[in-house]
């Protein structure tokens, strides 16, 4: 059995598994809001010597959603996966593979969304930043929620013991 596994509560598990759901889901609905708002139109197939198809997307183009959704996504596990209880975990750089994954995804995606056409470069770039500003938001609300839960978990635990004696 792996033991770092078993020192944490359940809770937190379940707590990460929650926030990185959120993070992708609210993610996606925000980039459809600034979609809608800046409404700009997809590069012509004309203007790219190497498109490689006609998109049938009809949605407006910036900021890429791939490139916001990889960096919201990877981005939390990679910060998942750099805290203290994987750090401290006997077999930690079997996850270094992952984390090299994850950066070279997140690079890769936004080079193929300007290479097939369907994006801008400032679409790409664009779609990084808003990623990044939102998985800065998302960390510091899943630490947020960590504090309050130690604090609850703590307070809970003398609670008991001043009742026991």
């Amino acid at each position: 059995m792996v033991r770092w596994i078993s020192k944490l509560p359940a809770v937190l598990w379940f707590l990460s598994g929650i926030f990185l759901v959120l993070t992708v889901m609210t993610s996606a609905g925000l980039n459809v809001l600034i979609d809608e708002i800046v409404g700009r139109p997809r590069p012509d197939p004309k203007v790219y010597h190497f498109h490689l198809y006609t998109p049938l997307v009809p949605f407006p183009t910036y900021p890429s959603g791939h490139a916001e959704h990889d960096v919201a996504y990877y981005g939390f596990l990679l910060y998942l996966s750099f805290t203290k209880p994987v750090r401290e975990w006997r077999y930690h750089w079997l996850l270094l593979p992952f984390q090299l994954y994850a950066v070279y995804d997140i690079v890769a995606i936004g080079y193929s969304r300007v290479l097939e056409g369907d994006h801008w470069l400032t679409d790409v770039l664009g779609g990084y930043l808003e990623g990044t500003l939102y998985l800065f938001v998302f960390i510091f609300l899943y630490r947020l929620t960590l504090t309050w839960f130690e604090r609850y978990r703590a307070k809970k635990i003398t609670g008991k013991a001043a009742q026991a004696s």
